[in-house]
């Protein structure tokens, strides 16, 4: 196969490797992607007839990464069945996690699989459960049986960490297993390692510039997925116990010096989830309310009530999906009833404009949120009432990871939701409530009051209502 591309060395003997599950485990712009993708090209182009699979873990993850970086480096548009057929009949079959129970009902036998950012995964039942599928009878051509390949084989790639990988391929676990039945391991499986730093004549300068700051103020980061650490874990809790703990002492210390006030609703769809309510000063929650079905404008009244309540400045609305119907509302309202509470739209799906060092920080305002608050935890500004335990766990339940582009992002809400058993709706209203805080919103009080002139042009109504000859007349002048 001409690549048309100089591989470095850990990538030509990741992308030829004669072992049936090769791993690369390697820092970020290391071309994991790249390589996995041009093996599984091999597989399609050198064994006609053959059926494949890439996977990972989340239809999100897929269709917005993977897809798009097998289109990029092929050429060839993957179809909206997410099937591509080569002209030997040869087949790549693009799925994710919800899907793989489908595969086994449908008896599938696979010549290859090929699963994406592997860490991703929280345990080994997805790669077994494909390595139990890797039985398809092949006729490999002569030019594939001359590079010394494994006719079937499946392959992972992923950042280092303390994780199923890292027992399978680091440790030596699925070698060792291979011993035991008499299989000889240095044929069944092998783990390919780069860092960040292995690659740095195809990166950019201010790429690796920004690494160096990396080291310094991230340096669990920079060990794990640029000097591909495995000692590190690869989920990271957005708050851990420890400052849970904090947010909790500091409760009750907050609102009494602070007139940071303001409302966060987290709005949900008719008898789905909860609409969330919460209310707070300084940094503390003062107020909450939860129900279950409630129209577009009584979230707008309950908003605004409990804002007033507060003596709050702004009211801030998940907008992403039906929220926009409560902000809609709420802008229709008159400024005299709004008093100059200043309505704030938030898409969590929208792109984070954050930067340091002239770089992005996080994939979405979902994650920068997150990290707005907890930032403000760790400085001492942001409380939990120690009574309020579903919070506490909805917080304590969400995890983080840096993708491949280098970006911080949130786990996705629907794995949340499935270990908790419900929607995290506290979790996500407190952590806007908290970035709404570090906004510093103000009364817009020229949006209310009608009569705009500076103070000391302002004449009180009772002294012209006693006084009428005060007024102004026409042609005359004072």
């Amino acid at each position: 196969m001409d690549l048309k591309v100089q591989l470095q060395e850990y990538q030509q003997r990741f992308l030829y490797s004669i072992t049936r599950h090769p791993c690369m485990g390697a820092g970020w712009g290391t071309g994991k992607t790249m390589c996995a993708i041009f093996r599984s090209l091999l597989y399609t182009k050198g064994i006609p007839n053959n059926l494949g699979i890439i996977f990972r873990k989340t239809f999100r993850s897929l269709e917005d990464s993977t897809l798009k970086d097998f289109e990029k480096y092929t050429g060839i548009k993957v179809p909206s069945n997410r099937d591509v057929v080569y002209p030997n009949g040869s087949v790549i079959m693009f799925r994710h996690l919800y899907e793989l129970q489908s595969i086994n009902q449908q008896n599938i036998n696979l010549g290859w699989y090929y699963i994406e950012q592997g860490e991703e995964l929280d345990s080994d039942n997805e790669f077994f459960m494909l390595f139990g599928r890797l039985r398809r009878a092949v006729e490999p051509t002569k030019e594939f049986l001359s590079m010394g390949l494994s006719p079937r084989s499946g392959w992972v790639i992923a950042n280092a960490g303390d994780n199923w990988i890292k027992k399978l391929w680091k440790d030596g676990k699925l070698g060792a297993s291979a011993k035991a039945v008499g299989s000889s391991a240095d044929n069944f499986t092998e783990l390919i390692e780069a860092t960040t730093w292995d690659n740095k004549e195809n990166l950019a300068q201010d790429f690796l510039d920004s690494l160096k700051m990396l080291e310094k103020t991230k340096p669990e980061i920079y060990k794990q997925y640029v000097m591909n650490d495995w000692s590190i874990g690869y989920k990271n809790k957005v708050f851990p116990g420890h400052l849970l703990d904090l947010m909790t002492s500091r409760q009750g210390l907050l609102a009494r010096h602070s007139d940071n006030a303001g409302v966060a609703v987290d709005p949900a769809g008719d008898g789905k989830d909860d609409n969330v309510f919460l209310a707070g000063c300084g940094g503390e929650v003062l107020e909450k309310h939860k129900q279950t079905s409630m129209s577009p404008s009584d979230r707008a009244h309950l908003a605004l009530k409990m804002c007033k309540r507060v003596h709050g400045s702004f009211i801030i609305i998940d907008c992403d999906g039906i929220g926009i119907d409560t902000w809609l509302e709420l802008e229709g309202f008159e400024p005299e009833y709004l008093a100059g509470i200043q309505i704030v739209k938030f898409h969590g799906s929208a792109k984070s404009e954050l930067k340091e060092v002239d770089r992005p920080m996080y994939q979405n305002m979902r994650a920068e949120a997150a990290f707005v608050a907890r930032s403000r935890a760790y400085l001492g500004r942001a409380g939990i009432d120690t009574l309020d335990t579903e919070l506490k766990e909805d917080l304590n339940e969400e995890e983080f990871f840096t993708n491949n582009r280098g970006l911080i992002q949130l786990e996705p809400k629907e794995d949340i939701t499935e270990r908790l058993g419900r929607s995290p709706g506290c979790g996500d209203t407190y952590k806007m409530l908290q970035y709404g805080f570090a906004q510093q919103f103000k009364k817009d009080t020229m949006a209310y009051d009608k009569n705009t002139r500076p103070n000391y042009g302002v004449m009180d109504d009772s002294i012209i209502d006693a006084n009428p000859q005060m007024l102004p007349r026409e042609g005359v002048m004072s």
